[in-house]
This record gives C-alpha cells, structure tokens and sequence, in this order.
C-alpha cells in the first residue's frame, strides 16, 4: 500500500473544501467556456492580437483620448526604466490639459517603401507649442518569434527619412516571464530583443496593467467597448494557463483570483502530485509538474543557431522558422515542403505531423487541435506547430532538430 501521509479523513476534508471553497468556483466559471481568442483558435496569432491593439487604439477616434493617453505614460515609464532619452516632446503633450488628437488613423501592416510591414501604426495630429504636428506612433509586435533581418533598424530609419518635423516613438510589444522583465534596465538584455535602440521595449503585461486594465474599467469608453477588452483579457490569462511556455499577460482582477486558488487549494494540489509520483506513474513529468507548482514556470531558455533565448515552443518556431525560410529559398512549393518535414521529423522521431498550414491537420493525432498547436510566421505565411514539446521529449526535439535538420539548439538558462 503507498504511503501518502494522508488519511481518509483528511482526503474527504482536502476535497470538500476544493470543491467547496469560493477560489475553486470562481476559475471554474473563469475557465468553463473558452475566450473569443481560443474559439477562432487566434490566441497565439500574432496579427490577431495586432489587430486587436490597432482597434483599443483607435477607440480615441470615438471621442476619448485615454488609449493613446495610456500608451504615452507607459512608453515614458519603460523609456525611464531603459534608461533611454526620449522626446521631450512626450511630456509635454502629457502635460496639455487641452491634449487632443486629430485626424487620428491606426493601421496594421504599415508597408514602407523598403517593403517591410510595420505590425501596427497610430498617426495623429497633435499641438504642440502652439503649432500642429504629426504623430507617429510604431509598435513592433512580438508574439512568439523575435525580431530578425533588423526590423526595427528598417522601421526607425524609415520615418527618420521622412518628414524631419514628425514626432515619432518606437515600442517594441513582447511577452516575457517575470525574471526577464527584471533585466530590461540592462543595455546588453534590450539589444538581445532588438536591435535599434530607439524602441522602448514594452510587455503584454506591462500592456494589462498600464493601458488594458484602465480602459476596461473607463467610463469613457462604452459599455460593449469595455467587455470587448474584458475579453481580450481573458484571452491573455487562458493563453498564460494553457501554454505554460509564455507568459502573455494576467489582468489584476483575475491574479487575485488565480493567487486566492492557489493559496487555498495548493495542499492537496501537493499531496495529489506527491501521490501520484509515488506510485511511479510517469515520474518523470509528475516531478516537473511539482516543480513547476512549487517554483513557477518552467523557465528554461534555449538559443538556436547561437542566437536568442527562447522559451521551448519559441524556440521551436524559431528553429521551423529557418527550416522553412531556407526551403522556400530553393524554390520548394510550401505544400511539397510541409510533407518533406513531416516526412523526415516522422522518419527520425515517429511523431506523424509536426507542421502544417491549419491546426486541423492535428485533428487525427488530437482531439481539440486548436489547443495542441501554435501559429506562427515564416517567409511571409503562416504555419502551425505541434506544441506538445513536454520535458519527456525536449531531448529527442533538440536531437531531431540537428541531426536532420542542421539546427543547433542549446540550453542557455
């Protein structure tokens, strides 16, 4: 008989009080019925949540300022916090009681002259001084993939050639884990993530908390406007517990929540882990599920090819990104070149289908492929990963990466 150190009176005490407790009923409710983001299955789509943000934004057209007032304050404190000189122009369009936008326009995939995409543009005209200026917004938006073929270099120099007058901010929107965002104050950390050093980096959750959460609550903003953002959020908060591997952002309302059920639950949330692992039913992922429960995430990081710090579904999409882009350099069609890798990642690993142009061609290995695959970008389409990389097949990913692939993966932290 296992030892557990758990009597049955203290199970049925553990179980009644899950079941009962008001933290337990409440991520029931929060997590009963999907988000919007997971039913379009758009969670991980990077143009969607570009897509998003350009219409948060362009809500100031309806009369309110507050979302581009917000997105200022939080450009000036992350420019504060990366020790960045920004226009002083900023603090002085904050400091205008009469601040006013005109001719507002947000836009997404801003094509440039130099034929790059910016992911999303707001253009206004504000006063300053007196004297009308333009306003040029950037946002560089950063999902799952980092930056490459020096975007953000390409982006500044081209409104820097533009009009001389223009007001123009750089912000560089990424998701991070905590210990990540606590190294933004360090220059070397910023240039990991971009290469020019005008964009001030912003998180998702640096997004919540100083421009989403605010406007979901507005009385400036109309009831229907409000519950839209209200469920943008909880897409954020089902993508940071659903994909253990990025951290998209958790607005505060549903931390508390999420921190009460912790604080109430993780007693026999332990003992049913400790239970299980000692009964050696698949040990070795029950032991990380318990560190990960006692420590946080999972916060391995791996760089691919000598570059970067991925977490492991980044850095699969990474490593796919430049397995695909090499291939469509050849000329390879991207239907013969989807069976290629399937083919070649079966023949060394077994795995039936790795990548394909639609989460449905996961439908015969899951039963909710949506949930079991992750969108992401490569010369110019997009593709969907399995997102199944656990720690009991990392090692046999990374073999499979390089050996038939030529892709060289390392754990760096």
């Amino acid at each position: 008989m296992v030892q557990t150190n758990l009597t049955y009176k203290e199970l049925e005490r553990l179980i009644l009080n899950f079941n009962e407790n008001a933290a337990t009923q409440g991520v029931r409710k929060l997590f009963s019925t999907p988000s919007m983001l997971s039913i379009l299955g758009v969670e991980g789509r990077e143009l969607s949540h570009s897509a998003f943000h350009a219409w948060v934004l362009g809500l100031s057209a309806g009369g309110s300022y507050q979302p581009v007032v917000e997105l200022l304050r939080l450009y000036v404190r992350n420019a504060k916090t990366q020790n960045y000189t920004y226009p002083a122009e900023v603090d002085a369009l904050l400091n205008d009681h009469n601040f006013s936008l005109a001719q507002l326009e947000v836009q997404t995939e801003f094509a440039t002259i130099e034929k790059t995409r910016v992911d999303v543009l707001v253009s206004a005209e504000v006063q300053l001084n007196g004297a009308p200026r333009k306003l040029n917004i950037i946002i560089e938006n950063k999902v799952y993939s980092h930056e490459h073929t020096a975007q953000t270099d390409s982006y500044y120099n081209h409104f820097k050639s533009q009009n001389p007058e223009d007001l123009n901010l750089f912000i560089f929107l990424v998701p991070l884990i905590e210990r990540d965002v606590a190294r933004l104050g360090d220059t070397n950390y910023q240039n990991e993530l971009r290469t020019n050093k005008h964009f001030v980096i912003v998180t998702y959750q640096h997004l919540v908390d100083g421009v989403l959460s605010p406007l979901s609550t507005s009385a400036q903003l109309s009831d229907r406007e409000r519950l839209q953002i209200k469920e943008y959020l909880k897409g954020l908060v089902e993508g940071t517990v659903k994909d253990e591997e990025i951290n998209m952002g958790v607005d505060n309302d549903y931390q508390k929540l999420i921190d009460e059920f912790w604080a109430q639950n993780s007693e026999i949330i332990m003992k049913i882990l400790n239970a299980q692992s000692s009964l050696a039913k698949d040990t070795e992922t029950i032991e990380m599920v318990k560190s990960v429960v006692a420590n946080g995430k999972d916060k391995s990081k791996y760089s691919v090819n000598g570059a970067g710090a991925f977490n492991k579904i980044g850095m699969a999409k990474e490593a796919m990104r430049i397995i695909i882009e090499q291939q469509l350099q050849k000329g390879i069609i991207i239907p013969a070149l989807i069976d290629d890798i399937n083919h070649r990642w079966n023949g060394a690993c077994g795995k039936k289908i790795v990548l394909a142009e639609h989460f449905s061609k996961f439908k015969d290995m899951y039963s909710k492929p949506e949930e079991r695959c992750r969108v992401f970008e490569a010369g110019g389409k997009e593709f969907y990963i399995d997102y199944k990389w656990d720690a009991y097949n990392i090692a046999e990913a990374l073999s499979t990466f390089k050996n038939v692939f030529g892709i060289i993966i390392e754990k760096v932290g």
